[in-house]
């Protein structure tokens, strides 16, 4: 398979900058790690309105529109992109249904150990204020969700990250 599309699936603060930093070293190819320049954002990083849609309401046309946009600035010859808030917008629905990225694209799956990671949210207070949730995770209130928070609400604090790196 010629890959000429790589993006990852994963939790923030799971080591997608690191791996951008690895993959450019190694494969000598221009990797991209969440774009975050100020015009980026609703272009070709989600914003929390994009996040917050797919996750409450499915890939609709609006969520759609953003994918549409974001691939059509995609370099054909390669692309990288280590960016976790992809996959809780769309990435794998919206790559799908794209034929030229079908069969030429490597999705990375990329884990932390739970026990770090949880610690990492916490030290950082990540899951403190919802529009962080928003923007960079996923929060319980969500309609879509794939595992069920209820079982780690009652944990107070650690619930909610320990439920969103699973």
């Amino acid at each position: 398979m010629e890959v000429k599309y790589l993006f990852t699936i994963t939790a923030g603060r799971s080591g997608s900058a690191w791996l951008a930093d690895f993959l450019k070293v190694n494969l000598s190819k221009n990797i991209i790690h969440e774009p975050l320049g100020i015009s980026d954002f609703g272009r070709s990083m989600p914003d929390i309105r994009i996040m917050r849609m797919f996750n409450n309401f499915g890939n609709n046309q609006e969520v759609q529109h953003f994918w549409n946009h974001k691939l059509s600035l995609i370099d054909t010859s390669f692309y990288g992109e280590t960016n976790h808030t992809l996959g809780k917008c769309g990435l794998i629905e919206n790559l799908s249904k794209k034929i030229s990225f079908q069969k030429k694209s490597l999705i990375i799956i990329l884990r932390r150990n739970l026990i770090k990671q949880t610690v990492s949210y916490l030290h950082r207070n990540d899951f403190g204020n919802i529009t962080l949730a928003w923007q960079w995770y996923l929060h319980p209130s969500y309609r879509k969700k794939i595992v069920n928070p209820e079982p780690f609400l009652n944990m107070g604090a650690l619930g909610i990250p320990i439920w969103y790196s699973i």
